[in-house]
């Protein structure tokens, strides 16, 4: 069934009766609202009854001396920071010579000490080599045969002296051994001489108090004088 009869058609735009201009479409609140912000703004064109000022021109208007006034300050700052750019770098590079200069004259001064140092050094050897005495000639190299025998014959001079020096030891060893026996001979012939000369002597007071007149306790007292004497 064809319904191009129900097919409704609505106008962009319409005569609105009795008016003598055209109505456009209804807007929305929102439409309405950025229309009216655009038209009252004085940059639109749309708004022919407010004569727009050319404020990029006018060099007597607030927002122009406000620009030039922050470009004078923003030309003075960057004028100021580099003056003290210029001056760090200056005194950066002073700083530097001085540095180079102090690094110059210690490495001469180190320089001079080792030269000094060099020149004593040299005089000293100098002084011992006019005094030292002259080297013996140096050894000449020798065959493996003659090494052998110039070995041997020292080894046997090292066996004659200890030999020596043993029989050296040995012989005072010796006379010291003859010492002490001669001096415990004299030692046992003095204690004998002694025993036999108190064993004599009891017997001589023994035979002199049994067989000659006197105090019959003469002997005891006698006897006594021998055992203390003893």
């Amino acid at each position: 069934m064809p319904t191009s009869h129900l097919k409704v058609t609505v106008p962009v735009s319409w005569e609105v009766q009795g008016v003598g201009h055209q109505v456009s479409e209804p807007k929305s609140p929102v439409r309405k609202r950025l229309e009216k912000r655009s038209l009252s703004s004085p940059k639109s064109p749309r708004c022919s009854s407010y004569a727009p000022r050319d404020w990029r021109h006018d060099e007597n208007s607030p927002v122009n001396k406000a620009k030039k006034r922050r470009d004078e300050l923003l030309e003075a700052q960057v004028i100021e920071n580099a003056r003290k750019v210029a001056r760090a770098k200056h005194i950066a590079r002073k700083i530097e010579l001085e540095r180079q200069q102090e690094k110059e004259l210690l490495a001469e001064q180190i320089e001079d000490k080792l030269k000094a140092a060099d020149q004593r050094r040299q005089a000293y050897l100098d002084v011992k080599k006019h005094r030292a005495v002259p080297k013996t000639p140096t050894k000449t190299r020798q065959s493996r045969k003659e090494s052998i025998h110039s070995f041997e014959s020292k080894l046997a001079e090292a066996e004659d002296r200890r030999a020596v020096e043993y029989e050296r030891r040995l012989e005072s060893v010796r006379q010291h051994l003859d010492r002490v026996r001669n001096r415990c001979d004299h030692m046992r012939m003095v204690r004998k001489v002694q025993g036999w000369w108190r064993q004599a002597t009891r017997r001589a007071l023994v035979a002199r108090n049994f067989f000659s007149p006197g105090d019959p306790g003469e002997h005891l007292e006698i006897g006594r004088a021998s055992c203390r004497g003893r």
